[in-house]
C-alpha cells in the first residue's frame, strides 16, 4: 500500500540527526489533472521492481503552497551515493526496462518537466518520524559559513522546543539545478499544515530564532513553498 510507511519518516530526503553528508535529487513535474493516481501507481511500480529496491530512499510528494510552476515532485536521497548514482547515468536508464517504463509513464499521460536539482544536507536537528507536511525556504546565502554556524547555534538552542512539538528542521546546499541564485535552503518536516501554522507562529516568538533570522538578515529568501507527501519507498523500518 502506498501510504504503509509515511507514519515512519518525513517525505522527501529524510534528513540524519544533527550533521548530515546525505545528497538528494529533486525532479519538479506537472501532472495533468485526474491523473494522479495513475502517477502514484507508475511510481510505487518502479520503486517495488528489482531495479527500484536497490536504489535510494525515495517519496513522491504534491506541491499544496507557493510557486505554481508545477504540481509533484519525486526526490530521492541516501548517504550513498551509489544509491542515487543511476538516476544520473543515462546509459543505466536507457537500458533499463523499469527506468524506461518511468518515461513511458510521463510520455503516455502527457506530464510535463518543470525543474530538477541536487544537493546536500549539511546539518539537522534531532530525527523525527510522523512528520508528512514539509515547508522549504529557499536561500541567496550572503556568507555560507556564517549562515551554517548561525544554524547551528539556533538549533541546538531550540532543540527542546522542536522535540516539544516532533518538528524537524534543517539546513542544506544546493550543488547544481538551483534557480535564480539559490544557494542553499531550510527545509523543515511537521505532523500537518496546522503544526507548521502553530508551531511557525511560537518559533518566531523565540529568542534565539530571534537571533537567528538577525544574523541572517543578509541572505535572500527567495520563494518558499509546502509539500504533502503522497508515498515513500525504501525507507527503513
Amino acid at each position: 500500500m502506498l501510504f504503509r510507511k509515511l507514519p515512519l519518516a518525513i517525505f522527501a530526503f529524510l534528513l540524519s540527526a544533527n550533521l548530515s553528508a546525505q545528497t538528494w535529487i529533486n525532479w519538479d513535474f506537472t501532472v495533468p489533472s485526474g491523473q494522479e493516481m495513475a502517477v502514484m501507481q507508475g511510481f510505487d511500480k518502479f520503486m517495488k521492481s528489482e531495479t527500484g529496491q536497490g536504489l535510494a530512499m525515495a517519496a513522491l510528494t504534491s506541491n499544496m503552497l507557493g510557486p505554481g510552476d508545477w504540481t509533484h515532485s519525486f526526490t530521492v536521497w541516501h548517504d550513498d551515493i551509489d544509491k542515487l548514482a543511476p538516476f544520473m547515468d543515462m546509459n543505466v536508464v536507457m537500458a533499463n526496462k523499469d527506468f524506461q517504463e518511468v518515461f513511458m509513464m510521463f510520455n503516455t499521460l502527457g506530464i510535463e518537466p518543470a525543474n530538477s536539482a541536487t544537493g546536500t544536507h549539511m546539518m539537522s536537528t534531532a530525527l523525527k518520524g510522523g512528520n508528512s507536511f514539509q515547508s522549504i525556504w529557499f536561500l541567496k546565502a550572503k556568507d555560507p559559513m556564517a549562515s551554517a554556524t548561525a544554524f547551528g547555534k539556533m538549533s541546538g538552542a531550540m532543540q527542546g522546543f522542536f522535540d516539544k512539538h516532533n518538528v524537524q528542521v534543517s539546513f542544506g546546499q544546493i550543488a547544481s539545478g538551483n534557480r535564480d541564485g539559490e544557494s542553499h535552503y531550510v527545509i523543515a518536516s511537521f505532523k500537518d499544515y496546522k503544526t507548521f501554522m502553530q508551531v511557525s507562529n511560537e518559533a518566531s516568538q523565540q529568542e534565539a530564532f530571534q537571533t537567528w533570522f538577525m544574523e541572517t538578515a543578509e541572505d535572500e529568501n527567495t520563494r518558499t513553498l509546502s509539500r504533502q507527501a503522497m508515498a515513500l519507498w525504501n525507507v527503513p523500518e
